[in-house]
């Protein structure tokens, strides 16, 4: 790597653990480059993602999550029901309604997710 015209005029300093500074070392040295040059040129190759992004995503993944674990015990409390009917009585039309309806907002809640995870990969 060349050097920049600009005289480097700042130090660093960072924690590592003993086995990232010995593989820095090998990289470096196998690369061609000094230690410093060789992690600036790391450093202005790397894509480093923006933890907002990621954080926003986490929040919106863990709400809608919990939305859809909700739907999901109540689609299990009515299918007992309709699975097991009281002797005698076939499920009404209302609860056979309920139930589609309850799929249907586990459809848009999945719907939700996929589209906060687009969002952040676009």
């Amino acid at each position: 790597m060349k050097k920049s015209p600009e005289k480097s005029a700042h130090r660093l300093f960072i924690r590592i653990s003993e086995n990232d500074k010995c593989l820095l070392k090998i990289r470096a040295k196998e690369s061609g480059h000094s230690l410093s040059s060789y992690v600036l040129a790391s450093l202005k190759q790397a894509n480093v993602p923006d933890r907002k992004s990621y954080r926003d995503l986490f929040h919106a993944i863990r709400r809608i999550h919990m939305e859809m674990a909700d739907t999901g015990r109540l689609i299990e409390a009515f299918w007992q029901l309709l699975a097991e009917p009281p002797k005698g009585q076939a499920p009404s039309a209302i609860q056979i309604e309920r139930f589609t309806g309850l799929f249907e907002r586990f459809v848009k809640q999945r719907e939700q997710l996929i589209q906060e995870i687009q969002k952040v990969l676009s």
